[in-house]
């Protein structure tokens, strides 16, 4: 029985980037797919935050009324 000595190290260094122009495209527009999706996200929870708050403050100020 023969021992192969293969190099695998070599294998997976020599080729480092994407399989084709197509593919880096899309890895591209995907990326910024995901990034702008992240800031809407961001935006939403912001916009919700600042809705309570003046819920909570508009609330507070009707008790205020009420007390008087």
């Amino acid at each position: 029985m023969k021992k192969r000595n293969h190099n695998h190290h070599e294998a997976f260094t020599s080729f480092s980037g994407p399989l084709d122009h197509g593919a880096e495209v899309f890895t591209q527009k995907m990326f910024k797919h995901s990034q702008s999706k992240t800031q809407e996200v961001w935006d939403d929870i912001k916009k919700t935050r600042q809705e309570k708050m003046v819920a909570i403050k508009s609330r507070s100020r009707k008790e205020g009324l009420n007390r008087n």
